[in-house]
Parts: structure tokens; sequence; C-alpha cells
């Protein structure tokens, strides 16, 4: 880990690195731990710190991955209320500033475009301290369903009486419903929320910006999908910074599992840096 980059955690890169393969279609891919109900460490057949399985959900490692890769993580619910599968990754340390890159593919649910009660969370950024009657939860991304898919970044505001803003983003066309999402997060405060801070102001100042882009598709630092200004307040009884990350399919809606129990999703390539923009 140096100053910019947290966690690369490619699963071509971990399975392949030395064999000259990580972008090939006839990769062998790492297994994952099948260990059920029960928090495992490592997870991801090793890339992450720990994984979790419900004991009616599923998460492997397959090939081929995304944007060229090798390898990607596919995890899919099941029916029960608190079904999820996903991995954790601890790398980050209270970080005042916190962007990640990561790619989403869910060509196996095919209806998700047109019922607005299909919901499910695929990543959740969690900080160590937050304000005491709001989540510790700094950002979420969440799935949501409609006559067009969207995706929406849920994120600590302290402006706001809920203690959350979010971004709706319209999921943009795509031939195979694979997406790259990234986000740039930085903890400060804002005497007024939901303004535009397309350029990153100066440390202290809170604000998210994200890009959601098809991913064939290519974007510069200078041009957020959208982004807003928020309060993340100061100081360590407040949003503390980024300690941990959990990347997979949780918190989905009973509309959600009722349609699309045992569909599987697949993710790749997260990226996690304290400045610089990843893109592709």
């Amino acid at each position: 880990m140096n100053s910019f980059r947290m966690k690369a955690l490619s699963l071509a890169v971990l399975g392949l690195a030395g064999f000259g393969m990580a972008g090939s279609a006839f990769a062998v891919c790492p297994a994952a731990d099948q260990t059920k109900n029960t928090l495992h460490s490592p997870g991801g057949g090793g890339a992450w710190t720990s994984q979790f399985i419900a004991n009616d959900a599923s998460l492997s490692i397959v090939n081929p991955g995304l944007n060229g890769t090798g390898c990607a993580l596919q995890v899919s619910v099941g029916g029960i209320s608190n079904s999820r599968a996903f991995v954790e990754d601890d790398s980050p340390t209270n970080e005042s500033r916190y962007r990640a890159r990561f790619y989403l593919s869910i060509p196996n649910i095919p209806t998700w475009g047109g019922v607005t009660n299909q919901t499910g969370v695929v990543l959740a950024v969690q900080d160590a301290t937050a304000p005491a009657q709001f989540s510790s939860n700094q950002m979420v991304i969440r799935l949501v369903g409609g006559a067009t898919p969207t995706v929406r970044f849920f994120f600590g505001d302290l402006n706001s009486a809920s203690g959350s803003r979010v971004l709706v983003v319209p999921a943009p066309a795509s031939a195979t419903n694979t997406y790259r999402i990234e986000f740039d997060m930085q903890l400060g405060t804002a005497a007024t929320s939901g303004l535009a801070c397309t350029a990153m102001p100066a440390a202290g100042n809170g604000c998210v910006r994200v890009w959601v882009n098809d991913a064939g598709t290519d974007s510069s630092d200078a041009a957020p999908t959208q982004s807003a200004t928020t309060n993340f307040g100061s100081g360590g009884t407040l949003w503390g910074g980024p300690d941990k990350v959990f990347m997979g399919l949780q918190t989905t809606s009973l509309a959600f599992r009722t349609a699309h129990a045992g569909a599987t999703i697949q993710l790749d390539e997260f990226d996690s840096r304290r400045q610089t923009f990843i893109g592709k």
C-alpha cells in the first residue's frame, strides 16, 4: 500500500500474477471458500479480508472477468429476508478522502428495468465512528429498478434531518448490462448541501462525486456524472472516514428476492485510492 492506493482487487491479478495470463479467457481462477453463515477470512479467493455467504446465497469466482480480466466475483441471494453474499475489505484507515471504482454486470436480471420495488445494495462504505443518531455507513450504493433503472448513491449529511443525501443516476445504455461505477468522497463540512462540486474543493469541505458509465466507455476526472456538497462534519464523534468496505449483494428488497432468487450478478476490478482518478 502506498500513499495513493489502498487496495487493487482484480481477481485475475491475484490468481495469475507471474503467469502472464491476467487477461486470458482461459485463466484458472482462485476458488472461494464455501463456508456458509459465518464471516470467513480471507475472502474472495484470498483477495479480500473476509467474506460472508448466507445459507441460501452463493459466492464464487468465475471466468471470464469484466474489463478484459480473467476472473470475476459472482454472487446471488435466496429468498430469506437476511440473505446476502459479500466480501469485506479492511484496508482503509479513517480516510479523509476515499476514491473507489468497480465493475458491475447484471445480465441475469432481465426484468430489473421494469419494477421500482426491486432494490439491492451492491457496495457499502462503513466508518469506525458516526453521529450517534445516524448510520455508520458513510456511503451505500443501491440498484433500484424502474422504467429506467438507477444507481443510487446514499451518503452521510448532517444538514439533512435523515442524516443522509442521495444522488440518483439513471443506468446508461449498455449492450451487456455491464457498468463501471466510481466515486470520490471527501470528509468535511458544508454550509449548504446539494450544490454541484464537479471539481473537488479544498480539504475540509465535504463533497461527493460519482461516475456511472457503460463498461465500454471511459471518462475523465473533470466530468463526474453527478456531484453534491455535503456535511460529513469534523472531529472524531462524527463520520470518521472509511474503515471497511463491503461488496456483493446486501439488503435486498422482498420484491428483488422473489423475482431473482438465485440470479447471479458479477463484480470485478475493485480499486480504492486516496487521491487519483481511476477510470478504466
